[in-house]
Parts: structure tokens; sequence; C-alpha cells
């Protein structure tokens, strides 16, 4: 009985979630084996082995659970493809499980705090999110660099080329939500903005894909009850949906494009780092032309 509503409700969930969720066909309803009562099963040991409080955040729960359970799953097929002494260079289409690694949580808020969080506060120097980025680094003196230019929430934009489970993704439309609330948002229309405009992501594993659409789509949820009613679908793809693209770890190149220098024409972070990278090469290149017989040439960047 418990395998016939197991199978009806994941049918019943594809009209709501149909990247998670496919329809089964008949033959391999027949081949599933799943029980509950099962003492060796996985359904028991999900139930019984995992405290509940483990899946709620609220209660110090691990947002990033669904992601270890996944590493978990594959391990085995990881540490056979990464054996190096046994084996030589990784096939294609054993590069996503040998390169799944995912990031804890806190190295996840620091760097999109400093990114994403950065940005927007760079350009808008009046708002207070810098009090809810715990990991958020500002300089010496407690100030933070601005730039001049007008940003609306919609055109702010954060892609992870190697999503995973959506750790990252996830974390950022917290941080995009408290965004678009500062900017008189309600959070029912701030969650269907923050899928279409804001987030994007790839990955090469098509069941890490999966996860993180459930992810995203989940953490909407969280803030539209109604929000599986509004057709709306993430921004969230997988490297076999483009077979002209070339892998590359778990990255996917589908376009070549030529290399153009980029000169920053604000003064930002990346400019100052430059700046005192090309003094440091200037008083390096005068005091070897000083105190040596021959000239030494130091490039410069």
């Amino acid at each position: 009985m418990f395998r016939i509503l197991f199978l009806k409700q994941c049918n019943a969930l594809n009209e709501i979630l149909p990247a998670l969720f496919e329809k089964t066909k008949n033959y391999t309803e027949l081949l599933l084996s799943l029980s509950v009562t099962n003492q060796d099963g996985v359904v028991y040991h999900l139930i019984h082995d995992i405290p509940e409080d483990d899946f709620n955040v609220i209660e110090s729960g691990q947002i990033e659970i669904v992601g270890w359970l996944y590493q978990y799953y594959i391990s085995q097929k990881h540490e056979e493809v990464v054996d190096i002494l046994d084996k030589g260079t990784v096939r294609k289409e054993d590069v996503a499980a040998a390169t799944q690694l995912f990031t804890t949580d806190w190295v996840v808020r620091y760097m999109v705090d400093n990114s994403l969080g950065r940005y927007w506060l760079e350009r808008k120097p009046e708002s207070k999110l810098w009090e809810k980025m715990e990991f958020f680094a500002k300089n010496k003196d407690g100030s933070v660099p601005t730039v001049n230019e007008k940003i609306e929430p919609t055109e702010l934009t954060i892609f992870d080329p190697c999503m995973g489970s959506g750790h990252i993704l996830v974390y950022a439309f917290d941080l995009l939500m408290d965004v678009y609330e500062e900017c008189g948002y309600a959070q029912r229309d701030a969650a269907a903005l923050i899928v279409k405009n804001n987030i994007f992501g790839v990955d090469i594993d098509k069941r890490a894909t999966q996860l993180a659409y459930f992810a995203i789509m989940m953490k909407a949820r969280q803030y539209d009850r109604r929000f599986f009613t509004r057709n709306v679908t993430p921004n969230l793809y997988c490297a076999e949906n483009y077979p002209e693209g070339e892998l590359l770890g778990s990255l996917i190149i589908v376009d070549h494009l030529e290399e153009e220098p980029v000169v920053p024409e604000e003064l930002t972070l990346f400019l100052i780092w430059i700046m005192s990278i090309k003094r440091v090469y200037g008083i390096l290149e005068e005091f070897f032309f000083k105190n040596t017989l021959r000239y030494v040439r130091i490039l410069h960047i």
C-alpha cells in the first residue's frame, strides 16, 4: 500500500515540480521496491536515523543537508574515479562524480556576502544590508567604497557555474529577499521576481541540478505559499541539454569568445588593488635599476 501511495504522490508532484518528479511508466513502477516497515530500507532509515530537527534550519538544522546526503550517495563512485593509483585521466562521463564537493555554509555566506552583498552596498550606501551579513568584510576604518551607479533589485544577478545542489543560490535568495524588502517589495512579489530575474545556475550533473531546482522552488514557496501555482521556472540548467558544449571540470563551455582587455571605469576595490600592485612593481623596478649593473625588466600589469 505504501508503494502505491508513494508512486501516486510522485506523479501528482510532477504537476507542480516537473523538473524533479518525472512521470513514471508502468514498467518502472513494477520494478520499484519500497517499504516503510523494512528496517533495512532507505525510507525506514530516513525516518528513524535522522532527527527531524536536522531538516529544520530554525531548530539548528543544516540547510545543506540535501547536498550532504547526495554527496554521501555518490561517495563510492567518487572514490572509484579519483583513484589515480589505478586509473589515469578521468573519463568524461565520470567528471561529475570526480569533481563534486559541496560547500560548507560559512564559506557560502562569506562568498555571497562579499560579492552580491558588497555589489549592492557599493551602489546603495544608505542600505542597512550589512547588518544582516555575518561574514561581510569592511575596510579597516569600517567604510565601504561607493560606486556612482543607480541599480534596481531586478538588475542584480548571481550566476553559479558549478551550482551542485544549489546551496550558494539558496543563501543568495535570502539575501536578495532582504534587498527587495528594503526597497518596499512584498515577500510574495519578490519571490517570483528573484526566481525570474536574479538567480542563475548550471551544473554537469543532472541529479544535482534537480536538487538545486527543488531547493530554489521550496525557498520561493517559503516566502509565497502559492508560488507553485504561478508558473515560474528557475533559470537552472544541466550541461546535458547542451551537447555542443565542452566540459571542463564542473563547468561547461558553450561558446568560445575572444579575450578582450577590461578597463575598470569606477574606483572599485579591484581597481584599487591593481593600482597598488603597479606601485609595488614601480618601487621594485627603481630599486633594481639603481642597485644592479644590469637592467632588470619588470613587466607591468
